[in-house]
């Protein structure tokens, strides 16, 4: 159980990476300060929203690679399988799935479809000017804006986007500015190759071909295979082991971030159109503009581990 923290008491100094230490333990419960009308709640992300689970319900925070999982056949898609807590067999919930979301596998599996898609562009650019200039035909004037620079421009003006990314692979923020520095970089060193093959100087226009597929060209193709390991191994997941009544369930977040002290009066209702309402209790807009999303931890109860 939560031991005695600060209205906002970061986890990082537990953190590996992105993530708490496994195991790591909640010792002493001192959740919900109800005269002073204050609620304390872990704050995890999922699908890079940040959510509250209520600490007066909330056990132990854990990695999910710590915990053996065993899969039950015909469970429902939103139940992984069951973990032995403590000597309880209790249900571990995919969070993303009991609230209507894409999974971190789907995700991820979707983000390297991209990056090998736009891995295939620059070289296949560069490929086609290269058999023009060895046929003596006008090379093909590349995009100003092709399918790289779009994603490019599109991730780094979409935070949500972006924090998906630095998910996976904190430096990809730094990945994305150098990808789109080479792929301007690299369409300039294009348009001195055609300016010299359209004088008809092919061999040097080859050797600037050569130089540009060892330069900028081999160098996108490392960030973009860096980021493509990246959503290959994953999300790596942590686990919120909860407890209602004499009842427990472990509910599976992409993070745990920090544990915070929310003003009841603060939750507002939800929007009609919010995705896993029915899950919700409400939203507790910050200081800052951002927002938690709170569990409604017994009716998640309801749907994941009925009595």
């Amino acid at each position: 159980m939560l031991g005695a923290m600060s209205p906002s008491t970061t986890l990082e100094e537990t953190q590996v990476g992105n993530n708490p230490v496994a195991n790591y333990d909640l010792n002493a419960r001192s959740g919900t300060d109800a005269a002073a009308g204050v609620s304390r709640y872990v704050i995890v992300e999922v699908n890079t929203s940040s959510y509250g689970f209520i600490t007066d319900a909330t056990v132990e925070l854990r990695a999910c690679s710590e915990v053996q999982l065993t899969r039950v056949p015909g469970s429902p898609a939103y139940v992984r399988g069951v973990i032995n807590h403590r000597g309880s067999i209790i249900p571990v919930v995919d969070t993303r799935v009991l609230l209507g979301l894409p999974t971190a596998a789907e995700q991820t599996a979707r983000l390297g479809e991209t990056l090998s898609d736009l891995s295939r562009e620059p070289s296949e650019l560069i490929e086609s000017i290269e058999r023009a200039v060895r046929a003596g035909e006008t090379p093909p004037k590349p995009q100003d804006h092709g399918p790289l620079a779009r994603w490019c421009r599109d991730v780094a003006a979409d935070p949500r986007k972006l924090r998906q990314l630095i998910r996976l692979n904190q430096s990809a923020g730094t990945h994305i500015e150098e990808l789109a520095r080479l792929q301007r970089t690299m369409h300039l060193r294009i348009g001195e190759v055609l300016s010299v093959a359209a004088r008809g100087r092919a061999d040097e226009a080859l050797n600037a071909i050569e130089r540009l597929r060892e330069g900028e060209l081999a160098s996108i193709g490392r960030i973009l295979q860096t980021l493509s390991d990246a959503a290959t191994e994953g999300i790596r997941s942590m686990m919120v082991i909860t407890e209602v009544g004499e009842r427990r369930a472990a509910f599976v977040v992409d993070a745990i971030h920090t544990v915070e002290d929310c003003a009841d009066r603060g939750v507002a209702p939800l929007p009609d159109s919010a995705g896993g309402s029915r899950y919700l209790s409400g939203m507790f807009l910050r200081p800052d503009g951002s927002y938690i999303l709170i569990c409604d931890i017994e009716r998640m109860y309801e749907q994941a581990c009925p009595r």
